[in-house]
């Protein structure tokens, strides 16, 4: 017996939980040591000197102070503390080259007398001879190996920032060379604006905290893109905070409370100077698709055509530049050696700087130009953007072309926009129409750089250099304010879920079902309450060990905790093995419950689809085992785990409140009549838990017909979609054949039917503990990542999805609707739900006009891993594959069957001919707005129906005598400008009159190019264009593009400003030409895939349609949004009762209770996300209403009742 009321034992678990909560806030720890302020050198900055105290007391730290802030100083006077207060060892600084006349100026003016530093500059280890020497090097003699900084006791990275020119490898290579060092410092003026890798990298270096557990704890994963990291939208502060322990970001001295004079930036002026592209050079896509214009977008090759195409026009541009004002110094900065020769032929009076040089011929001439000794220098922003210092005699730059990395960029300007700078800065920038997008990338970096800095800034400013504030601003985020929501069948709450598990009354519980967080693997809300918001697995089962005993205390003696875990896979590059190992959390979950009382009871293994989870994870490659077989370990399944609070008499095997299942009625032998169970007489089917469902539950096996096994060819000619459930039936009932099946999955291969994406061989098991039949996404982990909302299947607001009423946006969708799935027929809609805000990509392909949706929902497509990827493709088989990974690969569009209509096709064409410049009059009649050089055509084509005109900017012709079929169709086709659309009834009709509809169309907004026999036509409608295109697949047997044209403006027309829509472009080529034919097969239209773009948030909407569950969007098929979760089920029906309460201390969305609910349980649990509680709440009133509903037969035994 405790000593203490169950009141007190209460507060006391509160109480240590509260500690343990409040020990999980981790700022950087201080491994420095404390220099007085009065002992740093007197003669530097009152920033400068608060900067270097607040260095040396953390020992490991980064300086980003903006352009002219003294970091060399900074760092001299470090290396010179720490020579006073920790003598011995190497101390070093490691720079670019060019900078190092930079620091021997530094020492000259300020470090001598009483501070005098000896500064010497070396290549090689050999000639380090004096630990009172501060020793500088650079960049390339450390990662050429020719200095062994491992041996140095303190180092100082300047302008690391350049270490990103090195490339990814290198740059993770360089860092870790450091590890053992004691003092690491970092300086730079610019980490990059969402390069968010670089400072984790940067934290690494300094050793606050390990790469791996920083990316893990602040980032969403982006299907394992590391470039590609996302800050998770509730870490965004605590993110910032924890930088800022470790990196000082300072944009002036008032940052730190000291007096900005003397320190104003300069004005500067960026002047745009855009010279015209080659068209002629535009080129052809992989498949042999013209192209408009120059895509310098599809990469670094494109964009060096682009540059040395267009070479000889910047260059004249930056000659014009120069003559305009010769008595100014300029800088020009190019980035290609053929761009030096160019310059240095235009303008001989420049003096160039380049890569080969000899290095001290480069720095003489660097620091000549720095001291104004002449006009002109020529050189690349990656040897001497970083580090110089030009601000004295320079206040001009030219940009001969930009490029894509911001970093060069900004730190290249900053050469010359500093502080002491006593001149207005002026950049000319030069580029070239197609860079156009280039340069906006460039300026919206730009804009970011400036709002992270002044972020950090304010950051800066509020907390100042004291961590115990930023503690305490990060203790704010502890608690909730705890909100209760009940119904008849359910009671749930707002809460953590171990404060909210203390309330719950002892053995109130039937049984408990929950998915608990795998560890640091996703968090659900910037809480520190949250359970994903741990370091280590280690710190996640410490907070573990506060909620495991509750849900002991509180469940019923007998009665089964099931629990939802996976295990993690932990990447080579992480965890230093170099492959990727597992972490096995469902055995560490085992152990836990154990020691916490529990009894094991033994775990239901869900497996599931290892190709799938290659392609997420990239762990079992094939191409990788087939170099080394001991590479590959197995798929990592998900498990249930069963545990069991003891029962009072442990004598007995049952529980205190037995789980009962009623036995069937059976049949009398000789009356027929029902009667109760006896094992002798025959059970009615559906009257209770029957021996044969007891086989199924406990066994799972199903015995064989009789028939002879299939041979391997027999079985691959079924095709993967059939054979996928066909072999895992055949594995059930018949003797395992490991040779059958690898000749099965060799036979589907010769025969290119073999998918890539997910494993259409896939054996079942007749162990009750495996369930082979769940669908991946119906488990419990739909419901964990769920809640990491980057998981939710679903497209954006506003796509346009195919139905029978047109194209219609996915919100607009209604259940009834019918839309073309990927068999090429209708199916009936049968849910449609808004899933809220998630993050989406921005599927780029040709015909597919704006496809926005989450990275993980699926495409129809054919993907291969051929180096010809239109060959390959036509051999693949058509699989699903999630939009984030069908880049390469070519999306479907398929034509809905052929239905003919009642207009002729002197009608069709008019229609078209409508869709294209057609309005509707005051009076509901139907004009045409016809061009006078296209007004011949239209009137031999319309005939007689062409009625009166008007003629104003363009002739309007009324359309007269038309039948009332035809009436019907035009005002299918919508009205205005942005509402019209090709009618379903149109996209049916057979080939010739499709053709006259086309044919109509292009005659008023089409625009041949007979050079190319391409037609091209614009509109403000997406919907309209899209039909277009489909019209143009059945008619021509091509592949139309459809991509965004003009952005949405103002612009003036006859001298008044007006509002421009955005609009839309149509191409389609002809076929016959030289060109490649598009990929059209029997299955309909193929598209290349382009891209798959992170493009941020949108409010998200799924569908679900019946039978196919595919559906057309956006001129594409998609897959179906996955509902259900059929686990849950399962567990419910097999462990609890009628009325019992079932618990989930994770809740999330509400699974667990909605399932209870409609089970006729009730449901209860707890939730911390503010948002997931909103909607479970909403989904459980909708679940008890959806219960609560008299049936037909409810309301006849009520009438009955009432006669009476």
């Amino acid at each position: 017996m405790s000593a203490f009321s169950t009141e007190e034992q209460k507060l006391l678990v509160q109480a240590d939980y509260g500690q343990f909560l409040r020990e999980k806030i981790k700022l950087a720890q201080k491994k420095g040591f404390d220099v007085p302020l009065e002992q740093i050198h007197p003669g530097l900055k009152p920033h400068t000197r608060d900067i270097v105290r607040w260095a040396l007391a953390g020992g490991q730290r980064a300086i980003f102070a903006s352009f002219g802030l003294h970091k060399t100083s900074t760092n001299l006077e470090v290396m010179r503390q720490i020579g006073i207060h920790r003598p011995g060892g190497v101390r070093g600084i490691v720079a670019p080259l060019g900078v190092r006349q930079e620091f021997s100026r530094e020492v000259a003016k300020r470090f001598t007398g009483g501070q005098a530093v000896d500064l010497r500059f070396i290549r090689t280890d050999a000639e380090i001879d004096d630990p009172a020497t501060i020793y500088m090097t650079n960049y390339e003699s450390v990662r050429e190996g020719k200095v062994d900084v491992s041996k140095w006791r303190a180092a100082g990275l300047d302008e690391a920032s350049v270490l990103r020119s090195y490339g990814s490898k290198t740059y993770q290579e360089f860092l870790p060379m450091f590890e053992g060092v004691e003092f690491k410092f970092v300086y730079t003026a610019t980490p990059s604006p969402n390069r968010f890798k670089e400072l984790i990298h940067y934290a690494g270096y300094l050793g606050v905290m390990d790469t791996g557990q920083a990316l893990t704890r602040f980032f969403q994963r982006d299907s394992e893109k590391a470039g590609n990291l996302t800050l998770y939208p509730h870490k965004e502060h605590e993110f910032w905070l924890w930088v800022a322990s470790w990196a000082v970001f300072i944009q002036r001295p008032s940052d730190l409370g000291h007096s900005d004079e003397g320190y104003d930036l300069p004005p500067i002026e960026v002047r745009y100077h855009e010279v015209p592209s080659n068209y002629e050079t535009a080129g052809a896509e992989k498949n042999g698709q013209g192209l408009l214009i120059p895509n310098v977008a599809m990469g670094l090759s494109a964009a060096a055509g682009e540059k040395r195409d267009s070479m000889g026009a910047r260059i004249a541009k930056v000659a014009e530049i120069i003559a305009a004002d010769p008595e100014d110094h300029f800088i020009i900065w190019h980035d290609l050696e053929d761009e030096r020769h160019a310059i240095q032929a235009a303008i001989p009076t420049a003096v160039s700087v380049w890569g080969t040089q000899d290095i001290d011929e480069r720095e003489q001439r660097i620091a000549d130009f720095s001291d104004g000794k002449f006009p002109l220098l020529s050189t690349k922003p990656i040897i001497a953007g970083s580090g110089c210092n030009f601000q004295v005699h320079c206040h001009r730059e030219i940009f001969a072309g930009i490029g894509f990395k911001f970093n060069d960029f900004i730190q290249a300007i900053h050469r010359v926009q500093r502080f002491q700078q006593t001149h207005p800065v002026i950049i000319d920038i030069v580029h070239t129409e197609v860079e156009r997008k280039v340069l906006a990338d460039l300026q919206v970096k730009w804009q970011q750089h400036d709002e992270m800095q002044a972020k950090m800034s304010e950051i800066i400013r509020t907390y100042g250099l004291d961590q115990l504030s930023m503690q305490d601003s990060l203790a704010r985020t502890i608690g909730v304010q705890r909100q209760v929501a009940v119904g008849e069948h359910f009671h749930v709450a707002h809460n953590d879920c171990v404060l909210e598990a203390l309330e719950q009354p002892e053995s109130s519980v039937g049984m408990i079902v929950t998915s608990i967080p795998f560890a640091n693997h996703y968090e659900y809300s910037p809480s520190y309450n949250d359970f994903g918001h741990t370091q280590d697995n280690a710190q996640f089962w410490r907070q573990m060990d506060f909620l495991t005993p509750q849900l002991l205390r509180i469940l019923q003696p007998g009665r089964i905790y099931a629990c939802h875990v996976k295990d993690r896979i932990l990447f080579g590059n992480v965890t230093g093995a170099g492959i990727p190992t597992v972490s096995p959390f469902h055995a560490e979950a085992i152990f836990h419950a154990q020691q916490h009382g529990f009894d094991y009871m033994g775990m239901i293994t869900v497996v599931t689809d290892v190709v799938r989870e290659n392609n997420q994870t990239y762990r079992l490659g094939y191409s990788e085992v087939c170099k080394d077989g001991t590479k590959m370990g197995v798929g990592s399944p998900e498990y249930v785990l069963l545990f069991h609070k003891p029962q009072t008499d442990r004598s007995r095997g049952y529980a205190d409140v037995p789980v009962t299942k009623a036995k069937p009625l059976c049949a009398d032998a000789a009356t027929g009549a029902a009667v109760p169970f006896d094992r002798k007489l025959a059970p009615i089917p559906g009257t209770g838990y029957s021996v044969a469902r007891w086989q199924v539950d406990a066994h799972a096996f199903w015995r064989s017909s009789g028939d002879r096994l299939l041979g391997a060819a027999e079985l691959a000619a079924y095709g993967p979609g059939k054979l996928a459930k066909l072999f895992t039936e055949l594995s059930l009932t018949n003797v395992y054949d490991y040779e059958l099946h690898v000749g099965t999955g060799e036979q589907m291969l010769a025969n290119n039917a073999l998918p890539a994406t997910y494993m259409s061989l896939a054996p079942g098991s007749s162990d009750p503990m495996v369930w082979h039949d769940i669908v991946r996404m119906r488990t419990l982990n739909g419901e964990q990542s769920a809640r990491a909302v980057e998981n939710h299947v679903c497209l954006a607001r506003g796509s346009l999805v195919l139905t029978r009423r047109g194209f219609v946006p996915i919100e607009r969708v209604v259940i009834g609707d019918e839309t073309l799935t990927h068999r090429g027929r209708w199916r009936k809609v049968l849910v449609v739900a808004n899933t809220g805000v998630r993050p989406v990509v921005d599927l780029r392909a040709q015909g597919v006009g704006s496809l926005t949706l989450t990275p993980e929902h699926k495409v129809w497509a054919r993907k291969s891993d051929w180096v010809r990827a239109r060959d390959g493709a036509i051999r693949a088989a058509p699989s699903w594959i999630a939009a984030e990974e069908s880049v390469g690969g070519y999306v479907n569009l398929q034509l809905p069957p052929v239905e003919d209509a009642l207009l002729d096709e002197a009608e069709c064409w008019l229609v078209g001919r409508w869709l294209a410049d057609g309005h509707v009059g005051t009076r509901g009649d139907f004009y045409v707005s016809i061009g006078p050089d296209k007004l011949d055509d239209f009137m031999r084509q319309a005939g007689a129906r062409a009625g009166t005109s008007r003629v104003g900017t363009a002739v309007q012709i009324r359309l007269k005598g038309l039948t009332d079929s035809m009436k019907v169709m035009l005002q299918r086709c919508g009205s205005g400008a942005g509402g019209k659309q090709v009618p379903v009834e149109l996209l049916v009709l057979p080939l010739e009159k499709a053709q006259a509809v086309l044919a109509g169309y292009l005659s008023g907004d089409g625009h041949f190019l007979p050079e190319r026999n391409r037609w091209v036509a614009s509109s403000v409608s997406r919907a309209l264009l899209l039909g277009v295109a489909m019209l143009a697949q059945r008619v021509h047997g091509t592949v139309a593009s459809v991509y965004a044209g003009r952005a949405a403006g103002k612009t003036t027309i006859q001298g008044r400003e007006v509002n421009v829509r955005a609009d839309w472009i149509l191409a389609f080529d002809i076929p016959g030409t030289r060109r490649q034919k598009h990929l059209i097969l029997d299955d309909g239209a193929w598209k290349l895939v382009r891209s798959a773009a992170p493009a941020g948030t949108a409010e998200t909407w799924c569908i679900k349609v019946d039978e196919d569950e595919s559906f057309t969007a956006e001129g594409c098929i998609v897959a179906n949004c996955p509902f259900q979760i059929d686990i849950v089920d399962r567990l419910i029906n097999r462990y609890t009762n009628q009325g019992d309460v079932v618990y989930d201390p994770f809740h999330g969305l509400g699974t667990v209770g909605v399932r209870a609910v409609k089970l006729g349980r009730r449901g209860a649990g707890s939730e911390l996300n503010a948002g997931y509680f909103r909607d479970q709440v909403h989904y459980l009133q909708l679940a008890e209403r959806e219960v609560s509903m008299p049936m037909l037969f409810d309301m006849v035994a009520l009438d009955m009742e009432n006669e009476k």
